[in-house]
């Protein structure tokens, strides 16, 4: 009697089928039988579909009790069909081993900066022998710290098609630090921004190349050219110089401190005399010499220079003879001296 049941084959159609099976995956083969799409009959035996003949109408449905279903006749087997390709009909495991050549700075790379994900050494796949292409991909991942600079195959991935117990794939790599170009920016404050010209103002280093991930050490220093510098603080900490340190990533690769204080310019001083001023002799008559003027000389002042009293007379613009000399209050006490 006739069954109805889900049963698998290995093609598009039932007519091009090689091979019956009980389960979707194509691993368990049916018992031999004959077995039909209602359009066709064919008979398995050992796994191998026979020609196929054709069915003048559906499959019988078994009539009620009590009289029981002829059994159709079998047909004559036709001849024995070449199963297609050069292997025999069948299943295989294939199991995939993975090595790397994984690199960093033209040296092997630590195992503690990469990982391997997805089917990598040991993984297994299978399907019938000649038909299936075997696929097994891998991908590489690096912390933020690194970079991926290149990997061959570029998909990480390998297909075998029709491949043999063991096959072996490589996965080539060659890692990079992440570096990262950072800086350090001081601003001055509104109270300083006027003496800007009368500043210095460091950021050290600044820029710099550096890992993702790592810390980034820099100074922030002012300093006065001319007048001097009060309250200073540079990011709200007082003093004239600070230290930062910063955790570099990807969004954070600059920086900006603001520098507050009070600059107070220098007190401006007058100008040294260019002058001189005639003298006179204490003993009467022009002394034909000057002294320079220090801002200390006026008219009528008793000078010793050289042993010799004189009077000072007037201011001239003309160029002093002498500049260092001793002060009295009159000829008499200079010339007693």
């Amino acid at each position: 009697m006739a069954t109805q049941a889900t049963f698998y084959f290995d093609s598009a159609s039932f007519a091009n089928a090689t091979t019956v099976f009980t389960d979707q995956n194509l691993t368990n083969i049916a018992p031999n039988g004959w077995y039909s799409d209602q359009t066709i009959v064919r008979q398995q035996t050992s796994g191998v579909l026979f020609a196929a003949q054709s069915c003048s109408a559906p499959i019988p449905v078994p009539p009620t009790p009590p009289t029981p279903p002829t059994p159709p006749t079998p047909p004559t087997p036709g001849p024995t069909p070449t199963p297609p390709g050069p292997t025999p009909p069948g299943t295989s495991t294939v199991t995939y081993a993975l090595t790397t050549n994984i690199t960093s700075g033209g040296t092997p790379a630590p195992s503690s900066i990469y990982s391997l994900s997805g089917s990598a050494a040991g993984a297994q796949d299978s399907g019938i022998i000649g038909q299936e292409e075997y696929s097994f991909a891998t991908s590489l991942t690096v912390p933020s710290a690194y970079v991926i600079a290149s990997v061959t195959p570029a998909s990480a991935s390998d297909y075998f098609p029709g491949a043999p117990a063991t096959v072996t794939g490589t996965l080539t790599a060659v890692i990079s630090p992440n570096l990262l170009t950072v800086s350090q920016a001081a601003t001055l404050s509104s109270s300083l921004a006027p003496a800007a010209p009368a500043l210095t103002v460091n950021a050290t280093p600044s820029p710099a190349s550096v890992q993702s991930g790592s810390t980034y050490n820099t100074t922030v220093s002012v300093s006065a050219n001319t007048g001097s510098l009060t309250g200073v603080t540079i990011g709200g900490t007082p003093g004239t110089s600070r230290g930062f340190t910063h955790t570099v990533t990807p969004t954070a690769t600059s920086f900006s401190t603001e520098i507050d204080g009070t600059y107070t310019a220098p007190t401006p001083t007058p100008p040294a005399p260019t002058g001189s001023w005639d003298l006179f002799l204490c003993t009467g008559g022009g002394a034909n010499l000057r002294v320079v003027d220090d801002g200390n000389i006026s008219t009528g002042m008793v000078i010793k220079y050289a042993g010799v009293c004189y009077t000072v007379d007037y201011y001239t613009s003309y160029t002093g003879n002498f500049s260092s000399y001793d002060e009295f209050g009159d000829c008499a006490e200079c010339l007693a001296s």
